[in-house]
């Protein structure tokens, strides 16, 4: 998503609700996209994929990410090499919400994601 909407691949400057709301654009913009132009939109080799003895085979989307974008940065993890407890949080809360009755799209049950 973020090769699509560049303002995930940044600091995003907003307030903490508009934050949420425009991540949430993107999701659901993102999975609209993919249920009606996969072709176009993610075509073959567009995604990340990984071969049976789990190497990473990076797809074309990186191409697509500026210099400037926080995915190009080091991440920061704990020592032992897994996500920090409040970024788990975070991750934790936000697919509540998003398959929650509040936050879910009639479809996305029935979507494939890449």
């Amino acid at each position: 998503m973020c090769a699509r909407f560049i303002c995930l691949g940044r600091t995003l400057y907003a307030n903490p609700d508009n934050a949420q709301k425009i991540t949430q654009a993107c999701v659901a913009l993102h999975n609209y996209l993919l249920n009606r132009t996969r072709e176009t939109y993610a075509p073959p080799g567009f995604a990340d994929t990984f071969t049976d003895d789990g190497t990473l085979v990076e797809g074309g989307w990186r191409a697509l990410i500026p210099d400037s974008s926080t995915l190009n940065s080091t991440v920061s993890f704990e020592k032992n090499g897994r996500a920090t407890d409040s970024a788990k949080l975070i991750r934790e809360q936000l697919k509540d919400y998003l398959n929650s009755p509040v936050g879910s799209v009639a479809w996305q049950s029935k979507a494939t994601f890449i």
